[in-house]
């Protein structure tokens, strides 16, 4: 009879760990700058058992039950990492630097991990954004006694590019005085690439439009003067 119960224990036991293990995640990729397209060393990657909500965990695949595995590692100079982890939920990944952002758009809505089912992902590709800074100094060089100035900025390498700053077209985002220069103040850019930008000011009556764009390094501070 002890016997018995011994097995059964064991067996318990064994099907508790084999629960416990339902899910088995392996990422292997690199991180990237977002802007530049090189190897970001140093980054803290995370892999979570569900994924983090009001406290708690709940997993993609419906369940609301809660864990707090995790698993850590960090790339290497070449950016390349590899992570895995064992149970009761698919797993989510996160990444961490300083100064860097990073984020995950899933059905157009940005959360802040990726979620990964069961099995082995190789290659992928994980992009930061470094930050930077734009502060740039609108100057008009034919000041009239009555100018406006409407001003659009944009995050990304495009005019066309959703994350808009400033809407220009639809209200006063920068009143121009006359003989004088208007300044932004510090707008977040993503650095290692072009942030964009449209004006749309008045001079004598007469509307005018001029759209370019100023490069902006990785943790640089753009300072200069726009001429218009």
């Amino acid at each position: 009879m002890r016997a018995i119960f011994s097995v059964f224990i064991c067996l318990f036991f064994i099907g508790a760990s084999c629960k416990k293990d339902k899910y088995h995640t392996i990422v292997k990729g690199k991180v990237i700058n977002a802007g530049s397209k090189q190897p970001i060393d140093s980054v803290l990657v995370v892999m979570h058992d569900g994924i983090a909500s009001g406290g708690g965990w709940f997993d993609l695949g419906g369940s609301n039950t809660s864990s707090d595995k995790k698993s850590y590692t960090y790339t290497d100079k070449n950016g390349y990492f590899e992570i895995e982890l064992k149970g009761e939920h698919c797993a989510d990944l996160s990444l961490r630097k300083n100064r860097y952002d990073w984020d995950y758009v899933q059905e157009g809505s940005v959360i802040g991990f990726k979620p990964y089912r069961d099995g082995l992902h190789e290659n992928e590709v994980l992009e930061m954004k470094a930050e930077a800074w734009f502060n740039g100094v609108f100057c008009n060089r034919q000041p009239t006694a009555k100018d406006y100035l409407f001003i659009a900025l944009f995050s990304g390498g495009s005019i066309y590019e959703p994350d808009l700053y400033n809407n220009g077209n639809t209200g006063n985002n920068g009143f121009f005085q006359p003989y004088g220069n208007y300044m932004t103040n510090g707008w977040s850019a993503i650095g290692d690439k072009y942030f964009c930008f449209k004006i749309r000011y008045n001079r004598d009556n007469q509307w005018f439009i001029k759209t370019d764009s100023v490069y902006i390094k990785s943790f640089q501070v753009y300072r200069d003067t726009i001429y218009f």
